[in-house]
């Protein structure tokens, strides 16, 4: 009971930032995601078990986060368009590039968390601030719409697995999935999305569909990569600075998969 409790209280909070975020006062997204960054790619480093220095690991750290406030600048200016975020996408390239040029600095193993910690982590974080900067015809950010129907689907999909799950679903990467789980939490997120669709947003029901089934597939596929990155650190969680949630990448799995795929789909809307 406790422990669902404290579950219950952290998760209270986290959804608290992100919504107050996304709703009412930017600069807080802002800091939450540069949080998020900073304690994700220690969890990261912790969990791919490599020697680096700690004057390493900060001037690291202190990269991302100049790209991620580069993105915001270009936000607040009015300069954010398509050549502007691929502009971006290719200077965490070079960074990378560059890192790779000096290999002989390095190991292949650091080169391999580099790059990981920008594509899985940098990158989605900077796609949640351009989600959340791109708005629906009643000012609705599509950043909020992705965390709705995360928090929904992953939600009933844990009850339904829960109740009446039976069949497993990848049993070796996260032996509690189930096929009844997953279907049941897309079901529900669909009706919902329906229902919310018809009162706020009028979108074509094709897009909802297609929104919801990218939401929840990207969603279960972040649940596993990182499910799949614990299994072979042999740890439980990513790290303890979430009471009852473990570390910060459990509490985004879903969302560092989901943000990317989503926005993708958003470009296409938009662009095509």
């Amino acid at each position: 009971m406790r422990n669902l409790l404290i579950r219950s209280a952290s998760a209270i909070i986290y959804g608290a930032l992100l919504i107050i975020g996304c709703v009412f006062y930017t600069p807080v997204l802002y800091a939450t995601l540069g949080l998020f960054a900073v304690f994700g790619i220690i969890e990261l480093k912790n969990l791919s078990n490599i020697k680096i220095s700690k004057n390493a690991l900060t001037i690291w750290i202190a990269l991302c986060l100049i790209d991620i406030l580069s993105f915001i600048l270009l936000i607040e200016a009015n300069l954010l368009d398509i050549n502007s975020l691929l502009l971006l996408i290719s200077a965490i390239c070079l960074q990378i590039f560059v890192i790779s040029f000096f290999s002989n600095l390095v190991t292949n193993k650091i080169l391999q968390f580099l790059s990981t910690s920008a594509i899985y982590i940098v990158f989605p974080l900077i796609l949640m601030i351009f989600l959340q900067t791109n708005k629906t015809a009643n000012n609705f950010s599509y950043l909020l719409i992705l965390l709705i129907l995360i928090w929904i689907n992953d939600t009933f999909a844990y009850i339904i697995g829960s109740l009446v799950g039976k069949h497993k679903f990848c049993e070796k990467i996260s032996p509690k999935k189930t096929w009844e789980g997953l279907l049941g939490g897309f079901i529900i997120t669909l009706v919902a999305a329906i229902i919310i669709n018809l009162y706020y947003f009028k979108f074509e029901n094709t897009i909802v569909l297609t929104s919801v089934l990218i939401v929840c597939v990207s969603a279960t596929l972040g649940d596993l990569f990182e499910s799949k990155i614990k299994r072979e650190a042999e740890v439980k969680d990513s790290g303890k600075l979430i009471p009852g949630h473990g570390g910060i990448l459990d509490r985004i799995d879903s969302l560092l998969i989901a943000a990317p795929t989503f926005s993708f789909f958003i470009l296409i809307l938009k662009y095509f």
